[in-house]
């Protein structure tokens, strides 16, 4: 209500006063009269910006915002009602804002990376990005993120996979350079590597025409990576197979890229019997028993044929390659060639090594050879297996199996052949943590090819000088 009765506080007043359809506007131009008393009934009474402004209950009275020129309202005579307040303040100026969108990803294992940018992004006109920051928000933290620094406008940022298996959301974080952020989630998956051998120095020959006639090769090599390797200025060794041969994502050898898919080999293949019958006299060569160790291998066996240097051994039933009462060690064999024959299958879970170019070791089998879990090591080009191995079934190289990614690398130098029948040959099985790295590498030795006793080839040759 407003009283003439009360004093009220005397400004400098310059006013006009219209009058519209009988409804008095008190438009204050520049300062306001504040009258003591005066109540402001509109929704700004509560705001203590606003003050009562006007002459008296038979003049015009208003709200008036501090500092502000003017101000109107509608009289009934005795109180200022249905208040409506003007402004010169200019409209707000809206909140700048900017969003942006990151697509989840999959990694391959312990050490894959990949480059990722914003699918889309929007940001204020003039503004630039001053940083990215990613934080885990749920899940395992099992990825590490490296921003790049900014290009074109939009942000690029590493990932790389830490743990192996699982998926968890992270957030991404952007900061401007007007003092402003937004962000954005991500679901970061790591899943397990797909498994992958490597051929070094030599060829793969995939199937045999009285066999796997329509055998193929298919061999997951990692991104950036070849299946066949080979010293700097050599030339690398050829996949063959009848049907087809694919690495992809991966190549099979670089520059040349050469693989042959024709018929399948015909070449004859050397199996347990038919490399036994070539020994005269087998049941006079000593029995390994079920178990070969270190000492019996370079102390025992049967000298074939005598002064050769050729040491055999030959057992019926399974056999196991052993050094120590648990699985893991070390067999070296040094400079001795020996050649064990086993009617069934051979358990190796020791590494065999031997002196390169001196010491051979050729290991027969008519089933199955398994490469315990526990050889094997890092992936130092260091080898775990040298020899000849030949399996008329499966060459199968153990894995953790139930501990993704705990695998050992198996590598063996030498040659292995396996699978003289259909539906058998080498199985890969092992898995490393790190999917750039190949699980099993099988290296040719041509050192033990040249070693190879003349007894059990198929051809002997004389060396005879003569006179021209």
């Amino acid at each position: 209500m407003l009283s003439s009765e009360k004093p009220f506080v005397s400004r400098f007043l310059l006013a006009m006063i219209l009058l519209v359809s009988g409804v008095i506007v008190f438009l204050c131009i520049s300062t306001t009269e504040i009258v003591a008393g005066c109540e402001c009934t509109s929704e700004y009474a509560e705001d203590p910006k606003w003050e009562c402004c006007g002459t008296g209950p038979d003049e015009s009275c208003g709200c008036a915002r501090c500092g502000s020129p003017s101000c109107s309202t509608q009289y009934d005579g005795s109180t200022c009602t249905g208040i409506s307040c003007g402004s010169d303040d200019p409209a707000p100026t809206p909140v700048p804002t900017c969003t942006f969108n990151y697509n989840d990803i999959t990694l391959y294992g312990v050490g894959d990376e990949k480059v990722i940018t914003t699918s889309s992004i929007s940001l204020p006109a003039g503004s630039k990005i001053l940083s990215t920051a990613f934080n885990l928000v749920s899940g395992e933290n099992i990825a590490s993120f490296n921003p790049n620094p900014i290009v074109n406008g939009t942000t690029i940022t590493t990932v790389r996979g830490e743990v192996i298996g699982g998926t968890s959301i992270y957030s991404a974080h952007m900061s401007l350079d007007i003092g402003i952020s937004c962000s954005d989630t991500l679901s970061v998956n790591i899943d397990v590597p797909p498994a992958w051998c490597q051929i070094k120095e030599g060829d793969l020959i995939v199937g045999h025409s009285t066999g796997e006639t329509n055998a193929s090769v298919i061999i997951p090599v990692f991104p950036g990576s070849y299946l066949m390797n080979y010293d700097t200025g050599g030339y690398p060794g050829i996949p063959v197979a009848a049907r087809s041969i694919s690495t992809l994502p991966g190549g099979i050898s670089t520059p040349f890229n050469w693989k042959v898919e024709n018929d399948a080999y015909a070449g004859e293949l050397p199996s347990y019997t038919r490399l036994k019958n070539k020994i005269s006299r087998l049941s006079d060569i000593s029995d390994s028993g079920d178990t070969l160790d270190q000492f019996e291998i370079t102390h025992s066996g049967t000298e074939f044929p005598a002064g050769s240097g050729y040491h055999y051994f030959t057992h019926i039933g399974d056999v196991s390659l052993q050094e120590g009462s648990v699985a893991g060690g070390t067999i070296n064999i040094s400079n001795r060639r020996v050649i064990v024959f086993v009617d069934g299958n051979v358990y190796i879970n020791s590494k065999l090594l031997l002196n390169k170019g001196v010491g051979l070791f050729i290991l027969i089998a008519s089933g199955d050879i398994y490469i315990n879990k526990a050889v094997g090591g890092a992936d130092d080009f260091i080898p775990d297996l040298e020899g000849i191995y030949v399996a008329d079934k499966n060459f199968v190289t153990e894995t953790e199996g139930i501990d993704l990614g705990a695998d050992k690398q198996l590598h063996v130098r030498g040659v292995v052949i396996a699978g003289g029948s259909s539906g058998f040959g080498v199985r890969v099985q092992r898995n490393l943590a790190y999917p750039d790295i190949p699980s099993e590498i099988f290296e040719y030795g041509v050192d033990q090819t040249m070693l190879f006793p003349p007894a059990l080839s198929d051809q002997s040759m004389i060396w005879k000088e003569v006179l021209p």
